[in-house]
């Protein structure tokens, strides 16, 4: 009699301390599973992060500046109808929105929630036609690869001698990089005084492993294609004899 009354207290007590459990974690657990839900469905559109090894580029000779959220263009293109121009777009204002929105979060990170929410206001910003590399109207675009720069001891020095060379005048300058974000190439533009030319970016974040027609590459790439009008005349400066093959388009080869 006396073990069946002990039994029952200890059912008892188990079951006081698991109410008292689930008050204080439910709420959390409720939340936590609401933003998994509700934001799941967007996964679908990411590939997977690269891993600290593989975030470097191998012709740029440099590591990447953040770990950049790549879109998975084939599910975009049959999910929203969206063309590749569009998708690069698309991948460079999410990834700028989000390196800007999770500076409030404690862990940099958008709760997936909120990184739901971004990914349908930056298809809106796509779809009307809302970028955040606006297309030069010179007739001459003057397209300076950084990445060659990066490793000399005086990066900011060797820039501006490029700035500074009497052609530059004539188009308007546009930076590209295999390896440097939006904000690390603009704080670099400030420091150095450039951004006073209205400097046009072509970051890390419009580099994609998928071609124009959707279809998966072995490398990073960014075709120029619908970047620029068909009237303007490009000039790649490069220190290579031959343009990168990350880099695809119609141009003509400057030396560095």
């Amino acid at each position: 009699m006396q073990f069946i009354v002990n039994f029952l207290l200890t059912i008892v007590c188990l079951l006081l301390f698991a109410c008292t459990l689930g008050s204080k974690g439910t709420g959390e657990l409720k939340k936590n599973l609401d933003q998994y839900y509700q934001s799941s469905g967007v996964v679908h559109y990411f590939l997977s992060e690269l891993p600290d090894w593989a975030n470097y580029s191998e012709t740029g000779k440099c590591v990447r500046s953040i770990r950049v959220k790549y879109v998975h263009m084939k599910n975009m293109m049959e999910s929203f109808n969206l063309e590749y121009n569009q998708l690069i777009h698309f991948q460079y204002q999410f990834n700028k929105d989000y390196q800007m929105l999770s500076q409030f979060y404690e862990n940099k990170n958008l709760f997936l929630k909120n990184e739901e929410s971004l990914f349908y206001d930056v298809l809106d910003k796509i779809k009307s036609g809302i970028y955040a590399f606006h297309k030069p109207k010179f007739e001459r675009v003057n397209l300076i690869w950084i990445d060659p720069l990066l490793n000399s001891d005086d990066f900011n020095r060797q820039l501006e001698k490029v700035f500074a060379r009497p052609e530059m005048l004539l188009g308007h300058p546009v930076v590209i990089s295999m390896c440097k974000d939006h904000y690390a190439i603009t704080e670099v533009l400030k420091k150095t005084k450039l951004d006073k030319y209205d400097v046009r970016i072509i970051p890390a974040e419009m580099f994609s492993i998928f071609l124009e027609d959707g279809k998966r590459d072995f490398s990073f790439s960014v075709n120029l294609k619908g970047m620029f009008s068909a009237e303007q005349k490009i000039y790649l400066y490069t220190p290579m004899k031959v343009a990168p093959k990350e880099i695809i388009g119609n141009f003509k080869l400057e030396p560095l």
